[in-house]
């Protein structure tokens, strides 16, 4: 879902590519870049509520970019309730500002092959801003 807020100015595209020891995650690994230093995802239950970030998507194994939401004119929200399983436990305790590698099996964002997404079977790596938590 594309942030509907007032337009702000764009920070350009990171330059990012996955590190090669990041190919086959067997679980969750989480590698923060910078902290940030607004408010603090606490929960990812809440009804109502959402995030907005911009983030990049690759293949862990290929390194190949799959998405990206720097070619957005705004960012992208998300209700907390909607999250894969990655986010919703890997993006804990960040704070708005901060930047954070998710490293994550397939278990944990799409599932298995044959899971019906087409994404599903990939170990993925995103990077993720946290631009804004609002609870409702």
């Amino acid at each position: 879902m594309v942030d509907q807020s007032e337009p702000r100015p764009r920070k350009p595209k990171p330059a990012f590519e996955p590190l090669a020891k990041w190919s086959s995650p067997s679980e969750l690994e989480i590698v923060d870049l910078s902290e940030g230093d607004g408010d603090e995802l606490i929960e990812t239950e809440s009804p109502g509520a959402k995030i907005t970030v911009d983030y990049l998507c690759f293949d862990a194994a290929t390194g190949y970019e799959l998405e990206s939401t720097w070619e957005h004119e705004k960012a992208f929200q998300f209700h907390l309730t909607t999250l894969i399983d990655c986010w919703s436990e890997g993006l804990l305790g960040m704070k708005v500002g901060g930047r954070r590698v998710l490293i994550s099996p397939a278990s944990k964002a799409y599932g298995g092959i044959g899971a019906g997404h087409p994404k599903s079977g990939r170990a993925l790596v995103y990077l993720v801003d946290l631009l804004r938590v609002e609870y409702i």
